[in-house]
């Protein structure tokens, strides 16, 4: 073959693999072909490489040993830790996030040490975010929207900050989970003689009201009463005893089975009765203590007397009052 030019050489356009070219090694002329130059592999350490390599599959990323460190399925899901991924990012740990970073699913930082947002699924199928603070889960979050937040469950919206700051329960209710505590009205102003400015109670239901005395009556004298507890303020309504019979009773004048054992002793007023005697030139009260009412008449320039049971039949009797529970 005569000398040419590299210049003046024909172009292959269509090699099929099977061309040589010459190449010197250690000194001595040997012959390659395409096909043999390449299958060998190309020297990656410490190069840049660019472009489409004909017939390259992969299913993944190592981490530079033997795992596969990302994997990219056909499909172009992303997979993290997780090697069948089902959703186009997917990242999959097994460990629970312990506060200090080591074991979180995704960490969202602010800085390389010390301010971070945890993210992870325990395994009991909770999400957890967490905000970190050098180390440890115990920093500041915040949740923002410019309108509104929105908080749902089974796709259906149950509560909502609005950007007034109002908060709305949509559906449900909302429980305070610990005895105790409640809504706290401490911004509010307060006497000076404030003890508390948590609401901490609220109850309404029924009870069993006996009418009774010193002796009971032959045959025992119930009624339903109803009662609404807010705080530790008691309301409660006994109506009412009606055509019972007092028969075989004598003696000093109860009702036992208030809801709330009262704070303190205190006076309820004057019942609302039909077929009981009581001197007319008297007051009527009843004295409250525990959860029985007991009930008494005033004198004039004297102590307060015991108002007795009127025995008999077609009783009528209504009791309204409210009181200071324990």
């Amino acid at each position: 073959m005569a000398d040419k030019k590299i210049s003046e050489l024909t172009e292959l356009t269509t090699p099929d693999g099977t061309e040589e070219l010459v190449v010197n090694d250690s000194g001595v002329s040997k012959k390659i072909t395409q096909t043999n130059l390449l299958s060998t592999a190309l020297p990656l350490a410490g190069g840049t490489m660019t472009g489409t390599i004909a017939g390259f599959t992969s299913t993944g990323i190592d981490d530079n040993a033997t795992s596969t460190a990302i994997t990219i399925d056909a499909s172009e899901n992303v997979g993290i830790g997780a090697i069948s991924p089902s959703n186009p990012l997917e990242i999959q740990h097994g460990t629970v996030g312990t506060g200090n970073g080591a074991n979180n699913t995704l960490a969202l930082r602010y800085n390389s040490s010390t301010l971070y947002g945890q993210h992870y699924m325990d395994a009991n199928g909770i999400y957890h975010i967490l905000a970190d603070y050098n180390g440890v889960a115990g920093g500041n979050m915040q949740l923002g929207a410019d309108t509104a937040i929105r908080l749902a469950t089974a796709n259906t919206e149950r509560m909502r900050i609005d950007s007034a700051g109002d908060v709305t329960v949509n559906s449900g209710n909302l429980v305070i989970g610990t005895s105790g505590k409640g809504i706290d009205f401490s911004a509010d102003g307060n006497a000076a003689g404030m003890t508390s400015e948590v609401l901490d109670d609220y109850e309404q239901g029924t009870f069993t009201a006996t009418l009774t005395a010193a002796t009971a009556p032959t045959t025992a004298c119930t009624t339903t009463g109803h009662y609404t507890k807010i705080g530790n303020v008691c309301h409660f309504s006994i109506y009412r005893f009606e055509a019972v019979n007092t028969t075989g009773a004598s003696g000093h004048m109860k009702i036992t089975g208030l809801p709330f054992t009262a704070a303190t002793s205190t006076t309820i007023p004057a019942p609302f009765t039909h077929g009981f005697n009581f001197d007319a030139s008297r007051n009527q009260n009843w004295s409250l203590d525990g959860t029985n009412l007991a009930a008494y008449e005033s004198t004039s320039g004297g102590a307060w007397s015991q108002w007795n049971i009127t025995a008999g039949t077609t009783k009528y009797m209504v009791v309204n009052g409210t009181y200071r529970a324990d």
